[in-house]
C-alpha cells in the first residue's frame, strides 16, 4: 500500500506559526532601534566581538551547511568512499579559519574581496 506524502493541516500551522514568530521577531527587533545605527554596526557588531566567538561562528555556518545539504546526497550518489571529506573538510576549515580570520580582523576587513581592493589602491 503506498502512502501519499503530503502536508496535511498541522504541517501547514506549524510552518505558518514559525514564518509568523520569526516576522514578529524581525519587525520588533528593527523598530525597536537598539544600538545598531549602521551597516558596519549590524553586520560586523561594531567590531567589539573577541575573534573566538567569530571564528566559532564561521565554522558553524560553513560546515552545517555543507554538511546538512551536501554530504548526505554526495553519499546518496556515488556511495560511502567519501567518508573522509568530512575530517578533511574539517581540519581545512579549523586551519583556514585559525590563520585568515585573525588577519582580517586586525586589518578590519570583512573578506578576501575587500583585501584585494585594498591591495589595487
Amino acid at each position: 500500500m503506498k502512502t501519499r506524502e503530503v502536508f496535511e493541516i498541522w504541517d501547514y500551522l506549524v510552518v505558518g506559526a514559525m514564518l509568523f514568530v520569526s516576522g514578529i521577531i524581525g519587525v520588533y527587533f528593527r523598530f525597536s532601534g537598539g544600538k545598531q545605527k549602521t551597516t558596519n554596526e549590524y553586520l560586523m557588531a561594531g567590531r567589539n566581538m573577541d575573534m573566538l566567538p567569530v571564528i566559532l561562528s564561521l565554522m558553524a555556518t560553513i560546515q552545517t551547511a555543507v554538511g546538512t545539504l551536501g554530504f548526505p546526497g554526495e553519499v546518496y550518489l556515488y556511495g560511502a568512499q567519501l567518508y573522509l571529506y568530512p575530517l578533511g573538510f574539517t581540519v581545512a576549515l579549523i586551519i583556514c579559519t585559525f590563520v585568515h580570520t585573525p588577519v582580517y580582523f586586525r586589518i578590519q576587513v570583512t573578506s578576501a574581496y575587500e583585501v584585494s581592493f585594498m591591495q589595487e589602491l
